[in-house]
């Protein structure tokens, strides 16, 4: 996101989209359009492929020249034989077509209108195309973007590729200690050189600048007074001294068997009671921020929580205590399946068991709610499906106490979630209510319902961005067969603005326990994009544009294939 600063307002541009490069009105042929009336338009248009649309206006295939030259390469085609190839059998039918419907390639590949070019570029490679149709969020066509098309925005000259770097980036970035930093541009490679405050802020402004549309390369030369990069060493006397946890280790009444995995901030590790066998899992604060008073503030907290929870699809607390000088909390052991292994085996669900799943967690969240508790980290990979079908919701390293103080860590980002989970307030870095959780249980519904989560992106930024910047597909745009009253519903959980989602999680247990005979007059089409909040007057830092906005970061990796799109 670029801010462009004028006499008499604050003007904020998003980075390029395909709407800004496509081709619009599209030239289309019908379904039923004969083989000349193809070639004719391609001659008369002087263009090299066209969409097919059925009767509705639908894209169904496209028909390129490489599609017509198959009946020109083999003008009677040869009788079938045993055990030929899948693609040499779709090339002798397209050789004997004769309508558009025949010859086109389907299924056809589509992009959304405010996809980045960025995500425009990688799917084209690895779909192997040379050009995508446009749909918007009613399934119509709205344009077509090219390879050629995407390859327009490294035309920009020099002069204003630095002119944006200078007056728009860094200074917006960097405010006053923006002098201090030399841009130089050649050929469309920025180079950077001077000092800067903090050295988190080099690799900021190497990101950002790469996002620049026409920006080939970057070349980093600067320098930095303080390294904000790494863990605070907070000498912590008081904490005593630490040990690693190890396999076969005796904590209080509990013996370690093995680790089950680490995280930012805790570890947690598969034991069993000395006194009965019972299998259980340990949880504790991981080597890396045992001397972190706010890691320790944290945790603590989250024994607090746990302690407070007693539902049957929340992991039980069995146990807290203090070994070798760090706390620890015993959880009960969930057997089952990682919901996002099941999703992953399972492919999209039948409406009636998504909605099974999606109101035992509203069950759940109903509790936690009614405790003051609020989530903030609902994905699969944070949920167990144990044999009968029940879901059990595990770690709340990030969940919080309404009232409770806010923990940060000076090296870490504000935006705690997980992204293409986490809602547009948190990626923001605010702070996130009920209604965060409700967004995070709608994406989960989501996929759920179609197979996929709505964002997609190179990279946890990419994807964070695409959360902020745009408005996510309704559901039956990947799922055709997803029943209105779902999709509905759906698109209300997951409304960029909260105050349009469901306020409580009863307000949405009513719609989902009687969704066969909803009312669909009562909800209505998101906005065609989310709202561009005011920048603020103090200097941004990298930490919480990178975790909150991330402004710069619309698409990711778009130079890299600027070799590979031309070579093609």
């Amino acid at each position: 996101m670029r801010k462009i600063v004028s006499a008499n307002r604050v003007e904020v541009h998003r980075p390029a989209t395909v709407k800004d490069v496509m081709t619009t009105p599209v030239v289309t042929v019908n379904c039923e359009d004969g083989f000349r009336t193809i070639v004719r338009t391609l001659e008369q248009h002087r263009v090299s492929a066209v969409p097919v649309v059925d009767s509705e206006g639908l894209v169904v295939g496209i028909v390129s020249e490489g599609d017509l030259l198959i009946k020109e390469a083999e003008p009677m085609p040869s009788k079938a034989v045993l055990f030929e190839g899948k693609q040499r059998r779709l090339e002798k039918a397209k050789a004997m077509g004769r309508s558009a419907k025949e010859v086109m390639t389907a299924p056809v590949v589509t992009i959304e209108p405010e996809a980045t070019l960025a995500q425009a570029a990688h799917l084209m490679l690895g779909k192997r195309v040379k050009r995508l149709p446009v749909i918007d969020q009613h399934g119509q066509l709205a344009g077509i973007v090219s390879r050629g098309d995407i390859l327009k925005v490294f035309l920009r000259s020099d002069s204003e590729i630095r002119a944006e770097v200078v007056d728009q980036l860094i200074a917006q970035t960097l405010g006053q200690a923006a002098v201090k930093v030399d841009v130089s541009v050649h050929d469309g490679v920025v180079s950077l050189s001077g000092v800067v405050d903090r050295r988190s802020e080099i690799r900021m402004l190497a990101r950002a600048v790469f996002q620049v549309d026409g920006v080939v390369g970057v070349h980093d030369a600067l320098d930095f007074r303080h390294d904000d990069t790494g863990p605070p060493a907070i000498p912590a006397p008081w904490l005593g001294p630490f040990e690693r946890i190890e396999i076969g280790d005796l904590v209080d009444a509990y013996r370690i068997e093995q680790p089950l995995g680490e995280g930012a901030f805790s570890a947690a590790y598969l034991a069993r009671s000395v006194g009965d066998g019972q299998k259980v899992v340990i949880k504790s604060l991981c080597p890396g921020v045992m001397g972190d008073r706010s890691a320790h503030a944290r945790f603590r907290r989250e024994v607090e929580i746990m302690k407070r929870l007693s539902h049957p699809n929340i992991q039980r607390s069995l146990d807290t205590g203090e070994s070798r000088s760090q706390p620890y909390i015993v959880l009960e052991f969930v057997e089952g399946e990682d919901f996002w292994q099941y999703l992953r085996r399972k492919g999209p669900l039948p409406p009636e068991e998504a909605v099974r799943y999606t109101m035992q967690l509203v069950d759940a969240l109903e509790h936690m709610h009614a405790q003051g508790v609020v989530h903030r980290d609902l994905k699969p990979e944070n949920l167990v499906r144990m044999p009968d079908g029940q879901l059990k919701l595990i770690d709340f390293g990030l969940a919080y106490m309404q009232g409770g103080r806010r923990l940060t860590w000076p090296w870490l980002s504000h935006a705690l979630g997980s992204p293409g989970y986490m809602a547009p307030e948190q990626i923001q870095g605010k702070r996130g209510d009920r209604r965060a959780d409700v967004y995070s249980l709608g994406i989960l519904l989501y996929q759920m319902l179609s197979g996929r989560n709505p964002w997609s992106g190179n990279n946890p930024l990419a994807i964070m961005s695409q959360q902020l910047h745009t408005v996510a597909s309704p559901v039956r745009r990947f799922a055709p067969a997803v029943p209105l009253p779902l999709n509905a519903i759906t698109s209300k959980m997951i409304r960029w603005r909260r105050q349009e989602r469901y306020q409580t999680v009863a307000d949405l247990r009513r719609d989902l326990e009687h969704w066969e005979d909803l009312d669909l007059a009562r909800f209505t089409l998101p906005d065609e994009r989310p709202p561009t909040a005011e920048p603020r007057n103090a200097r941004p830092s990298w930490l919480a544009i990178a975790a909150g906005a991330a402004l710069f970061l619309a698409g990711s990796g778009l130079g890299a294939l600027v070799a590979s799109l031309m070579q093609r």
